[in-house]
């Protein structure tokens, strides 16, 4: 909340000030992310605050990512590539705005395109954080590159072990490989990091924009045994 209270408070100060908007806007939408706080009501907010950004700033494509991910996750699929491309068009460059939209893309049928965005994310942030490794393992699991997704997953599970997302991928990309040994020893430590977790708990929540899409990711979870 101290990080909502220093947004809210440079918007006081100076409420001509784009970015501090779409931090804020930020906020919100990880507060039903990452801390499964309200869905809607923090979704609606985290839009207001974006579009209130970019009427502020219409040349920062920081807002238009955050408004690319909120329509993506309330199921706006064409409002959602609008902002995506809008973004991507203002500032092909920005590493944060580049895995940020990789980390859509792989939800909206743009697999390939979502590859190329995070591997050039992570060339130009060598520092980046592990949710970067998840984003590109995903991404090439997506287009079949399973060696290559091992890879990442295992590069991001080295940044941080209890990164659950990271063995959801371990465990496509091994059942990929057909390695169900890896596969089922993956999927453990996914259920060690996150006992609750299940097949079903991941379809509601990952938006794609092709339900093909949603059943790939799905099915090599019940193949390694991941709870349905």
């Amino acid at each position: 909340m101290k990080a909502r209270e220093m947004f809210e408070k440079a918007i006081e100060l100076d409420p001509a000030y784009a970015r501090a908007y779409t931090l804020l806007g930020w906020h919100f939408f990880d507060a039903w992310r990452v801390w499964g706080e309200s869905r809607g009501e923090n979704l609606a907010r985290a839009l207001e605050l974006g579009e209130k950004a970019v009427s502020l700033d219409p040349t920062d494509p920081a807002p238009f990512v955050l408004i690319a991910q909120v329509h993506q996750f309330s199921r706006r699929f064409d409002a959602a590539r609008e902002a995506a491309d809008k973004a991507l068009a203002l500032n092909p460059n920005d590493p944060l705005i580049l895995g940020n939209l990789g980390s859509m893309f792989r939800y909206a049928g743009r697999a390939e395109e979502a590859v190329a965005l995070v591997e050039r994310a992570v060339r130009l942030d060598p520092y980046h954080p592990p949710n970067y490794m998840e984003w590109l393992a995903h991404a090439y699991f997506q287009v079949g590159r399973y060696e290559d997704c091992v890879k990442a997953a295992e590069r991001g599970i080295a940044l941080n072990a209890d990164y659950v997302a990271l063995y959801l991928n371990l465990t496509q990309c091994h059942v990929g490989l057909e390695q169900m040994e890896e596969a089922q020893k993956a999927a453990a430590e996914m259920l060690r990091t996150n006992s609750r977790f299940t097949v079903g708990a991941y379809v509601d929540y990952a938006p794609f924009t092709n339900e093909d899409d949603r059943e790939m990711s799905a099915a090599p979870l019940r193949q390694a045994g991941v709870p349905e």
